[in-house]
């Protein structure tokens, strides 16, 4: 365990909040993410690791909730591994937040997008938004999306909303999806 603190700067805006350091107390070592909000309307976020704790964070977090790298444990057709980047319970069958969502960019043209909820920083893995004129025949269209919205959230995770850059209609894609892998390297 080590003693933790979180220092806020304060940053340009229409309300200047002051610069606080936030005396966390004893934290076991780890990631974490530390969100405020004060009855002002301001708010923040920072990451910190408290050292001491070694390793993949997927596996520490596979070894906290008793699961497996390769297995499904609740059955809910989620792996363990996709439980950890959509922050679900690997030990009961939820459903991974993530939603179809049509995006209208600012000169009216509509969008083809993703909502999803996934763990803040998603550390150790790597999603891949893929595209598919057809469902089967899927490509990699990482590069063809903007992320439109990024949120994050008080439970340590965050809400994203990404789109495909090229309009509905101009797009040759009628299905995208996210996949997430671990990330090896």
């Amino acid at each position: 365990m080590a003693l933790a603190s979180v220092h806020i700067d304060s940053h340009g805006g229409p309300i200047e909040p002051l610069a606080h350091t936030y005396n966390l107390g004893t934290l076991d070592p780890g990631y974490y993410v530390f969100v405020f909000k004060t009855n002002l309307a301001h708010c923040g976020a920072a990451s910190f690791v408290v050292p001491g704790e070694e390793g993949d964070p997927i596996d520490r977090w596979i070894g906290r909730v008793d699961g497996s790298i390769d297995g499904d444990s609740d059955g809910d057709g989620l792996t363990d591994v996709g439980e950890y980047f959509f922050a679900t319970d690997p030990n009961r069958k939820d459903t991974a937040f993530v939603r179809p969502e049509i995006v209208t960019s600012d000169d009216g043209q509509l969008h083809m997008g993703l909502r999803f909820r996934r763990v803040h920083g998603a550390e150790g893995m790597i999603q891949v938004v893929e595209g598919s004129a057809r469902i089967g025949a899927w490509e990699d269209v990482n590069e063809r999306i903007d992320i439109v919205e990024q949120t994050v959230l008080l439970d340590g995770t965050e809400e994203i909303l990404i789109c495909l850059r090229e309009p509905i209609m101009d797009s040759s894609y009628q299905f995208i999806r996210l996949r997430v892998t671990r990330d090896l390297e």
